[in-house]
């Protein structure tokens, strides 16, 4: 796909929390308008590095670079209001608030924010429509992921990281929600994504990393990855 230029460029990170390393030495670049996927085994250091980015986690070394400003040091908040939205695997919306209120709690870093906001997200996503009001503790898995992407999603970043969004959920649900990851791309979003299910992340992204015990491992295109037997064999636990 065709992009524009760099958005987000991590150059020789590492990180982790307290005293604790957990991301060694590693670069990844997103480029304006691509989907990237970040993939590797369980506990191999993907959560810190989106953590890092938003200022979640201790860098002990690197730079980040969004949209041509230094953000190494930058706290959550500021990163919210530059334009990056994360969506994070567990504790991702409020179980006591409705959907719609949800959504309005995303929007609170938007200058502007105006109702039609909200009704552009909800198109997306017609399943929260019908459960606008209903409390986020009684939908089910793949409605509340649904609403975990849709609040990141509502403050327009320019960057959005989603971290397992199709965690627990059947595959029916889970291919529900990364079609609709394909339909924020064409929204012209970039998004940097973790994702459990390789094939298919690597089947809608433009390219790839696998990080394996805090260290990127492969940096290339998603398709290269996809029909590398050995790559798959060593890291993606399929033959």
């Amino acid at each position: 796909m065709a992009t524009d230029g760099v958005l987000l460029e991590i150059s020789d990170l590492s990180s982790g929390y307290g005293k604790m390393l957990v991301v060694q030495h590693s670069n990844v670049r997103v480029d304006k308008g691509e989907i990237v996927c970040l993939l590797g085994p369980n506990g191999s250091g993907k959560t810190t590095l989106l953590n890092t980015i938003c200022g979640l986690a201790n860098r002990f070394e690197g730079k980040i670079m969004f949209d041509g400003i230094d953000i190494t040091n930058c706290k959550p908040n500021d990163a919210v209001r530059m334009g990056i939205g994360y969506s994070p695997q567990v504790s991702n919306v409020f179980p006591s608030l409705t959907a719609e209120e949800n959504l309005e709690v995303g929007a609170y870093t938007k200058k502007g924010y105006r109702r039609e906001d909200l009704e552009s997200v909800l198109s997306l996503f017609p399943e929260l429509e019908k459960r606008r009001k209903s409390l986020a503790i009684t939908l089910s898995g793949g409605e509340r992921q649904m609403l975990a992407v849709a609040r990141s999603l509502i403050s327009e970043p320019k960057l959005l990281l989603l971290d397992e969004p199709t965690a627990g959920l059947s595959p029916i649900a889970s291919s529900t929600l990364l079609r609709k990851v394909t339909e924020i791309r064409k929204r012209g979003k970039t998004i940097l994504l973790v994702e459990q299910n390789a094939r298919r992340a690597l089947e809608i992204s433009d390219r790839a990393y696998v990080m394996v015990g805090g260290t990127i491992v492969f940096d290339g295109i998603a398709h290269d990855a996809l029909n590398d037997p050995e790559l798959a064999r060593l890291y993606f636990g399929t033959t």
